[in-house]
């Protein structure tokens, strides 16, 4: 069983790119990761680029949307002060 998280990790992308290559179904992905399907679908809709899925660039830019949030949340904590 999967530990609730809100991002898939870069190894849990690698599986499904794996998985996704062998032609498995989206609910075939979602159970063998631990996901629902919706997650699964929103993956790909997000990190497909011209047509194949790219799950080194989906880590990269949850790292960089990370980052963003919080300086954006620590420079509204900021100005609240």
């Amino acid at each position: 069983m999967r530990i609730k998280r809100t991002h898939l990790t870069h190894e849990e992308r690698c599986i499904i790119f794996g998985l996704k290559a062998s032609n498995f179904s989206l609910r075939r992905i979602a159970k063998q990761i631990g996901v629902s399907v919706s997650t699964i679908s929103r993956e790909f809709a997000r990190n497909t680029y011209r047509g194949s899925y790219k799950p080194k660039q989906a880590s990269i830019y949850i790292t960089i949307d990370a980052k963003r949030n919080h300086q954006e949340h620590s420079r509204h904590i900021s100005e609240l002060r």
